[in-house]
């Protein structure tokens, strides 16, 4: 961002840091409201987006990135399929998790909201979006690639060494065949 002495003028005493649960009794409006890598550690997101339509109205804008894949930041059915399929053509060596200090010889769906707030009510955020604001710009990232690039296995991703090539996703294959194996995986 190019920032300038004028520009910060402008800003100063127009830009407010708050906590997520200091929204419950919001009597000023607001132009816009952010919300980054935050509302999935939110369990009352009823309340807060009813709190930040209220301080927007009809023209704020509320501008939100966040993870909003499944609760607990496990992967959906589809996706975990195709991840454990590259996850089986990862070099051993690409599958320790060096955030956890442990070898992960399959890939590790675990649900993270199990000891703490971490994606608790993950799977609720879209809906509930959908429910109460107009999405101008919407993009879906990361449940497929997150597990891939992040701080666990992500530093392992250096294009330069051999087996960066011979771990580069496969084709999809067409979707005849993902619901032929979703048919065979779903449980009786």
């Amino acid at each position: 961002m190019n920032s300038s002495p004028d520009a910060d003028s402008l800003l100063v005493g127009r830009i407010r840091a708050g906590e997520g649960d200091a929204w419950t009794e919001l009597i000023e409006r607001y132009d816009v409201v952010m919300a980054n890598q935050s509302l999935h550690h939110v369990v009352e997101l009823e309340h807060l987006f009813d709190a930040i339509a209220s301080a927007i109205g009809d023209q704020g804008i509320f501008i939100t990135s966040d993870m909003i894949g499944r609760n607990g930041h496990q992967r959906w059915p589809e996706a975990l399929a195709m991840l454990q399929e590259f996850w089986r053509e990862l070099p051993e060596s690409h599958r320790y998790n060096l955030q956890l200090r442990r070898q992960e010889h399959e890939f590790m769906n675990w649900d993270c909201s199990v000891e703490g707030f971490e994606g608790v009510r993950a799977q609720d955020i879209l809906p509930l979006l959908i429910d109460r604001f107009g999405f101008r710009f919407f993009l879906a990232f990361g449940n497929l690639v997150t597990p891939i690039v992040d701080r666990s296995f992500g530093w392992y991703l250096d294009q330069a060494h051999p087996s960066f090539a011979a771990a580069q996703p496969r084709p999809r294959p067409p979707a005849a065949e993902l619901a032929r194996r979703r048919e065979t995986s779903a449980p009786a």
